[in-house]
């Protein structure tokens, strides 16, 4: 079966799509629709998604990120919302960071988790739930920690904030 990308455009500028991806979107430059990688999916001005050499099923909509370039084996990150990121920092992969929300930030070497606005979840695996918007939401730092609830910060590893 041969790989085929699509990309779409509006407003007469193009995303632009490469291996089995898909990127719907308008703008141009650096505000074009962006998909790369094995079954990647890039909707909204901006949105960026990109998968590793082995990598499949990132998906970002709405002028999000999701899914770092050269990274193997990351699984499915997400990214949904102005401004959110889900990015892995891990070398080796096997990571599927998660943000929802606007300027959500799923990004680190774990599975991180994000949901919210401005919600943050930096620490190896952490979880951070509660947004705050216009202000700084749930911050989710430390590794293994989680934080849920409005502007609630789990700093060190293993903690829980409420």
């Amino acid at each position: 079966m041969q790989d085929h990308a699509h990309a779409q455009y509006t407003n007469g500028a193009f995303g632009t799509a490469a291996g089995t991806s898909v990127a719907i979107g308008s703008g141009s430059g650096a505000n074009a629709a962006n998909a790369s990688g094995s079954a990647a999916v890039a909707i909204g001005s901006g949105a960026t998604a990109t998968g590793g050499p082995t990598s499949a099923g990132a998906i970002a909509i709405g002028s999000a990120r999701a899914g770092t370039a050269g990274t193997p084996f990351q699984n499915g990150a997400i990214a949904i919302g102005q401004g959110a990121q889900a990015l892995s920092t891990n070398p080796t992969g096997g990571t599927s960071p998660i943000a929802i929300g606007a300027t959500s930030n799923a990004n680190g070497t774990g599975s991180q988790v994000a949901i919210g606005d401005q919600a943050v979840a930096t620490g190896v695996d952490a979880i951070g739930i509660g947004g705050h918007a216009n202000a700084a939401g749930v911050k989710a730092t430390g590794n293994e920690s989680t934080a849920i609830g409005q502007s609630s910060a789990a700093t060190n590893t293993g903690s829980v904030a409420l």
